[in-house]
């Protein structure tokens, strides 16, 4: 015999050994198989044990019994935990579902950012990721929370659901909690009384843009750089200041005619009002758009529950202008894609000069 064939046959018969061996011991047990199974381990095992016994020398044969009983064995007691090839594919997707649902119920979901608010930080075309436990995670459909995160914090860019219809998603900056006094005097804004540090950066010409016809139109606004809290960011006012916005509350208490009296007599609004200034209520915050006169926010419908925050603005992961289509497709039109945003951390915007100067 040559020696590659010598080699061959004592691996083959060691393989059979094994396996005429393994047959044995599932034999000497009760097996919760079929009896045609059985029926066939026990042949299979009967014909391997009577090669080995004669020292059959065809390598053929040997395999073949080999791979004969290892099948048996299979059957025998490994196939029936084996789910079928259909149900094991969809108990995968069904694994990779719930964990992609637990993700975006629990840690992260995308936002896009639906308004021009809060240019110039984000812009309409952004789309950010939303960090969902930093408040602490909320059970799905309520606004009752897992554990309680981090509390808000002035300067945050927060999601919550909208206070006069929940089923609406907001995002604005929170600018006070509870317990601040808020007032806004000639478009800035004071915090307990002390006027939020800010510093101006000049003339500055932004898009007002529409998403329902795909255009924007140029506007001249006063662009300034502030600090709310640990946060530094940038701030629009104008072009046309309303006086409602920019001496609140102080403009309202001095008109006859007090047609949005729920906003400062209800206490259910979270601000208790007086005629210079609202303190924002426990279980509440106050928000503002970064774009001051194209925003509403807190100024017009009060503040915001504490638990209807859903997370916080962490990373811009996707962003185009639709003002100038790349893939017209109507509500679903891709515009020229913004590079220098994308995977920026919405924190570090405001700190970096150069970010307003992109066409807005």
């Amino acid at each position: 015999m040559k020696p590659l064939s010598y080699l061959r046959r004592r691996k083959l018969l060691k393989a059979l050994r094994t396996v005429v061996k393994t047959a044995s011991k599932l034999l000497s047990k009760s097996l919760d198989v079929k009896a045609a199974h059985q029926t066939e381990l026990q042949a299979a095992k009967t014909h391997g044990q009577s090669l080995l016994e004669k020292g059959e020398t065809d390598l053929d044969a040997l395999e073949s019994a080999a791979d004969r009983l290892t099948a048996a064995i299979y059957d025998s007691s490994f196939s029936r935990h084996v789910l079928p090839l259909g149900l094991k594919s969809f108990l995968e997707l069904l694994v990779l579902l719930l964990a992609a649902l637990t993700i975006r119920a629990f840690l992260y979901e995308p936002f896009k950012i639906p308004t021009g608010s809060m240019k110039p930080t984000l812009l309409h075309g952004d789309h950010v990721f939303i960090r969902k436990f930093h408040y602490g995670p909320r059970w799905p459909f309520t606004t009752d929370r897992i554990w309680q995160g981090q509390a808000p914090a002035r300067g945050d860019i927060a999601v919550f659901n909208f206070p006069l219809d929940p089923s609406v998603d907001y995002i604005k900056r929170i600018v006070a909690v509870e317990g601040d006094r808020v007032k806004v005097v000639d478009g800035h804004l004071f915090v307990n009384g002390q006027p939020q540090s800010r510093r101006s950066l000049g003339k500055h010409t932004f898009l007002a843009t529409d998403e329902k016809t795909l255009q924007g139109s140029p506007r001249q606004a006063d662009l300034y750089q502030e600090q709310s809290g640990e946060a530094a960011h940038y701030s629009l006012l104008g072009p046309q200041g309303e006086a409602f916005y920019n001496q609140w509350p102080e403009y309202y208490f001095q008109q006859p005619q007090k047609e949005l009296g729920a906003l400062f007599s209800d206490r259910s609004r979270g601000l208790a009002c007086r005629s210079d200034s609202c303190e924002v209520l426990p279980g509440f915050v106050f928000t503002m758009g970064d774009n001051r006169d194209g925003s509403s926010d807190s100024r017009l419908w009060g503040g915001v529950p504490v638990e209807y925050l859903r997370g916080k603005a962490t990373l811009i992961w996707f962003s185009h202008d639709w003002t100038e289509p790349v893939l017209p497709l109507g509500p679903l039109t891709i515009g020229r894609l913004r590079w220098k945003r994308m995977f920026r951390y919405v924190d570090d915007l405001g700190s970096d000069l150069s970010a307003p100067s992109e066409r807005l």
